[in-house]
């Protein structure tokens, strides 16, 4: 059985990382027994994790691994999609677990910055020497000073569809494939055009803007992190339908896969079209509804009969 997979995306700042930790800690309550993994290209770090003593590779913590600073960005990328992970638990790791040995009681993969993996990417790419990697830089510059050579070069529209299209094959031929029961992804907010009208739109950023309006569909859910005034004063909140910016009225993607019939009760719940944030409940209330759909449908049947 495939894993169910959500995108959820917003500005820096707005709490990701803290919702993501909340998320955590419902589902190693609902999956007693296991463990999960956070996978970070991120530099603002874990810090709502480590603070609240999540993290280890025991049943009940979450496995963090920082891949930010990697010298092997593709192979390591690559190998963790496939579910292998580094015996050290540190990226350079020469021995890695093999998919059957890691991902033994592991229920959920966190993947934290989809815009930050497609970067580390192109910056590996226009690393590489030029031989090895069997491309040119579009463009490249250098000047000598006092024995030394400083240069600078530039990749161009091709590296980028490079990277777009390999990450999304990486999540979903890769991530989106393993035995777990959540894979779930965050990213920063992008401007692109929608394919048909195009007019512009705000969506999940991954590298460039040719990705923005389609890159939801990639995945079951996605999840729009925002801030918004309710009756005078600031309210974080997490959009599940479509909804315009406030101030310049430009439409951001937003949606929620669920069964048919369970929608009627999602909208009941929050008839606004967003979940509330606060500090004693994130994001976790939306998962917690996803997972009571098939008892609240069960009960909806036997009323019908």
């Amino acid at each position: 059985m495939e894993p169910s997979t959500a995108l959820i995306y917003g500005d820096s700042g707005i709490g990701k990382t803290a919702n993501l930790q909340r998320i955590a800690e419902y589902l190693l309550q609902l999956y007693p027994g296991t463990k999960g993994r956070l996978i970070t290209a991120d530099g603002g770090g874990a810090t709502p994790f480590t603070q609240t003593n999540l993290v280890g590779n025991a049943p009940g913590k979450v496995e963090i691994l920082n891949i930010a600073a990697s010298d092997l960005a593709y192979a390591e990328i690559s190998a963790l999609s496939s579910g292998k992970w580094p015996v050290s638990g540190m990226t350079g790791c020469k021995e890695w677990y093999t998919a059957e040995a890691s991902l033994r009681n592991v229920s959920f993969y966190m993947i934290e910055g989809l815009e930050s993996f497609g970067k580390l990417l192109l910056g590996h790419m226009a690393n590489q020497d030029s031989g090895r990697a069997g491309f040119k830089l579009s463009w490249n510059f250098s000047e000598d000073l006092a024995g030394e050579s400083y240069q600078v070069g530039g990749l161009d529209k091709g590296h980028y569809g490079i990277v777009q299209n390999e990450l999304l094959r990486l999540h979903t031929r890769g991530f989106s494939q393993l035995p777990v029961q959540w894979v779930i992804w965050t990213s920063k907010v992008s401007r692109g055009e929608e394919d048909r009208t195009r007019e512009t739109i705000y969506g999940p950023a991954l590298v460039g803007k040719a990705k923005t309006s389609t890159l939801s569909g990639s995945f079951g859910d996605c999840l729009h992190m925002d801030s918004i005034i309710v009756d005078g004063k600031e309210q974080r909140v997490a959009w599940f339908t479509k909804h315009n910016d406030r101030v310049s009225g430009t439409p951001y993607i937003a949606k929620s896969r669920i069964a048919l019939a369970a929608t009627p009760y999602l909208w009941k719940l929050w008839p606004n079209g967003y979940i509330p944030l606060f500090y004693d409940k994130g994001l976790e209330q939306y998962f917690k509804f996803i997972t009571r759909i098939p008892s609240l449908l069960e009960k909806e049947a036997q009323k019908g009969t």
